[in-house]
């Protein structure tokens, strides 16, 4: 049984699912740019690329980027989510709906608005919750565990949430 109170915490003002994305703690990025710096190891990359190989970019710095981006804890990646300060500190969805103190932005009397007319296309989530309710969304949610990005529409393997 999923738990409706924990998880709809994950679900901000827009209806973008958190746990669908690959930023809350790193999720998909982290741990693609850990699968890359394996391989990159593996195949000993470091050593006869930078020498042997014509390319057009310092690969130290290629390198260094992907450990950044491998590091789940650090980087550019959302520790909590949305409602919790996490995602873009500059959302403008986020401070009108916390300033009309709403939980989801379907409950404005505004809804939908300009705000919000890019993210619905990309993640129409929001008129769905609308329409079924918030709790019937978060027990048909089950993409993220599924290894499931909302960004970029596939599924990682090594993304699963735990």
């Amino acid at each position: 049984m999923v738990n409706v109170i924990e998880l709809k915490k994950y679900v901000g003002y827009c209806g973008v699912y958190c746990r669908g994305c690959g930023m809350l703690r790193g999720r998909t990025i982290a741990r693609v740019a850990e699968s890359l710096r394996e391989l990159i190891e593996v195949y000993k990359f470091v050593h006869w690329v930078p020498e042997h190989e014509p390319i057009d970019f310092n690969f130290k710095d290629f390198k260094a980027g992907i450990d950044y981006f491998s590091d789940s804890a650090k980087g550019p990646y959302c520790q909590v989510p949305c409602k919790e300060g996490g995602g873009n500190p500059f959302c403008e969805v986020r401070k009108c709906a916390e300033n009309r103190g709403i939980e989801f932005c379907f409950q404005c009397t505004e809804f939908p608005c300009d705000k919000l007319s890019l993210i619905l296309k990309e993640h129409p989530d929001l008129v769905k919750i609308k329409e079924i309710g918030i709790e019937k969304w978060v027990e048909e949610e089950k993409r993220a565990q599924m290894g499931y990005d909302c960004h970029t529409r596939k599924y990682y393997t090594e993304a699963k949430m735990k």
